[in-house]
């Protein structure tokens, strides 16, 4: 796939994602909008992986730019993982049962949709 090719699909992506958060009005949207990042992560995680699967693209690459990748992969990643871990936590197939599954009153979740838009309650900052 060309340069421009990639580009083009992965502005696509942000597209989507972008028009999905702003629609979001209930568990499903979260849902949903949560299910398109992902599809864009491993669709992304796949074209990082054959950049440095060769080695003529990482050598091409300026020290500066391997420190930005290398901390913005760290910083995402290892966010990734304590969401993971607190999340497999609260959710242990022991807990399903008794689980409260967060659903939100009305106000709560317009705070959180405001807040996920630019414009909400600095209490769902994590």
């Amino acid at each position: 796939m060309s340069a421009e090719k990639w580009e083009d699909r992965i502005q696509a992506m942000l597209d989507v994602l972008d028009t999905q958060r702003k629609t979001v009005n209930d568990r499903m949207g979260l849902a949903s909008s949560t299910t398109a990042a992902l599809n864009a992560l491993l669709f992304s995680i796949r074209g990082w992986r054959q950049w440095f699967g060769n080695y003529q693209i990482t050598n091409m690459l300026s020290g500066e730019d391997l420190v930005e990748i290398e901390l913005t992969f760290y910083v995402v990643v290892k966010k990734l993982l304590e969401l993971d871990i607190k999340m497999t936590d609260k959710y242990k197939p022991d807990k399903l049962i008794t689980a409260d599954r967060g659903v939100f009153d009305g106000e709560a979740i317009t705070q959180f949709i405001n807040h996920m838009r630019g414009d909400g309650d600095e209490r769902y900052i994590s």
